[in-house]
């Protein structure tokens, strides 16, 4: 049993009027959509990118970086990092900072 006001009622009225179907075959059909999530596309590239620029564009900052360095690093996926304290003498074995003395 269900139980709906009157403008639910209506509008499941005039629903099924111009489906052509029964008001059962309306309310299965809602159903059966909520059951069968909408399956979503894996993650690309080109469209973590598209994501990233459009929340940067609304002003997001942490988007603003994850957008400049995903554009920075370009295809090739991040080098694996020690996080911790680094060694003078390991500053040399990282190609992407500079050791000034």
């Amino acid at each position: 049993m269900v139980k709906l006001t009157d403008s639910e009622h209506e509008a499941l009225k005039a629903r099924a009027r111009a489906e052509g179907v029964p008001m059962a075959a309306v309310l299965r059909a809602g159903i059966a959509s909520a059951e069968a999530p909408a399956e979503r596309p894996a993650p690309t590239r080109e469209r973590v990118l598209a994501q990233l620029a459009e929340a940067a564009d609304g002003g997001s900052v942490p988007a603003m970086v994850a957008l400049e360095r995903a554009l920075r690093l370009g295809g090739e996926a991040p080098r694996a990092f020690k996080p911790g304290p680094v060694g003078l003498d390991e500053l040399d074995s990282i190609p992407e900072l500079r050791l000034v003395r």
